[in-house]
């Protein structure tokens, strides 16, 4: 005998939930990464946390990929907080809205 299963289909509402919350969290996400490995490159080739790093930082702190890679910290972290204070203010607006 052949058991049957029932046939699990997402809705369509659940779909578009799922288009909505990927929709958020795909920016959050892709910033986030993008802040972590500036971040890390940063400590790892511009102020590498050593007694050779403390001399070779010297030199190299004001590269203009360290520069750069300053940069982009920097403005992934202004991206990051502004798309966290907007997700909890959304958030916040929904369930006072219901």
């Amino acid at each position: 005998m052949d058991p049957k299963f029932p046939d699990f289909q997402i809705s369509n509402n659940m779909n578009s939930f799922l288009k909505k919350v990927a929709t958020v969290l795909i920016p959050i996400l892709s910033v986030y990464l993008t802040h972590y490995v500036a971040t890390n490159l940063y400590a790892h080739i511009c102020a590498h946390l050593s007694v050779y790093g403390f001399v070779t930082s010297f030199f190299t702190t004001g590269s203009p990929v360290c520069n750069s890679l300053l940069t982009i910290i920097n403005t992934t972290h202004t991206s990051y907080a502004v798309l966290i204070t907007g997700l909890v203010a959304g958030f916040l607006g929904v369930l006072t809205v219901r």
